[in-house]
């Protein structure tokens, strides 16, 4: 196999993964608009829509994903369900942990808003610990 064709190959390759990509990006724009103008079931369902996306091309093991679970906590916690906030913020903060980017000033937010998530679901303790 030559030169050109490996070129091409690769070319192709990153292509469709650019596509990929924009397609969750996509999803990511639609939950921002609809979570600034407080239409949060609409919202939800973007946040859910690209977090699926992601997870299928890129997997949920990065920080792009982290993002992705944090839009998912906070559609969940302006809809009231709590619960489901808690879920997705502690996995952000999990995935956070694995990846080893508990320095990063992403961690501690992310840890501030599970406190501020128990605290709202009447988790006290929880929200201190």
């Amino acid at each position: 196999m030559g030169r050109k064709p490996v070129l091409a190959v690769i070319l192709i390759i990153s292509q469709n993964l650019a596509m990929f990509s924009q397609q969750w990006a996509d999803a990511v724009k639609r939950y921002e608009y609809y979570i600034s103008s407080e239409k949060y079931d609409s919202a939800l369902y973007f946040a859910e829509e690209s977090a699926a996306i992601a997870r299928g091309t890129d997997g949920e093991k990065n920080l792009q994903y982290c993002r992705l679970l944090r839009n998912l906590a906070t559609a969940n916690y302006f809809l009231g369900r709590y619960n489901k906030a808690k879920y997705f913020i502690l996995n952000e903060a999990a995935t956070r942990e694995s990846l080893r980017k508990t320095s990063d000033p992403d961690y501690i937010d992310c840890l501030e808003a599970a406190a501020l998530i128990c605290r709202k679901a009447g988790n006290y303790e929880e929200a201190l610990a």
